[in-house]
């Protein structure tokens, strides 16, 4: 019997605005793109940063709040599954991403100036216009973003 953990603890900044998106379902979805840095020595002994950017899918409720509370630079840690994903791109080749699976995202930094309210406000005429994506209707598994 194989047995195989699939975990991903991150913790990181936000690179831009979430973005909800309502799915014909009524679902709720968003992709965070989260900054993590690592550090490691040069050939000269001096440190560098190395930056990775990770997307973080994050479903229903939890993608609202982070719609609602989280900006550009948020610091957030994230705590889900890997999951590869692949589709078929428009010029016809097979392509595939890893991808962080939100089940629990932190907010770490509390919103500045408040950044909560100037969300909700901005928000506020998008969601009225907020269209369902047209298509069949999509598995979680099954959208590449």
């Amino acid at each position: 019997m194989s047995v195989s953990i699939n975990r991903a603890i991150i913790t990181g900044h936000l690179c831009f605005n979430p973005d909800l998106k309502t799915l014909t379902s009524g679902r709720t979805v968003t992709t965070l793109r989260v900054a993590v840095d690592d550090r490691e020595k040069d050939a000269a002994g001096i440190w560098q940063d190395r930056p990775s950017f990770v997307d973080v899918v994050v479903w229903g409720a939890q993608a609202e709040s982070c719609c609602t509370y989280l900006t550009k630079g948020s610091a957030v840690a994230v705590d889900g599954h890997l999951r590869q994903e692949q589709w078929q791109g428009k010029d016809g080749t097979q392509r595939s991403a890893l991808k962080v699976v939100a089940e629990r995202v932190l907010f770490l930094s509390p919103p500045a100036n408040g950044a909560a309210e100037k969300r909700q406000t901005a928000a506020a005429p998008s969601a009225q216009a907020a269209q369902p994506v047209s298509g069949a209707d999509f598995a979680d598994d099954d959208i590449p973003f």
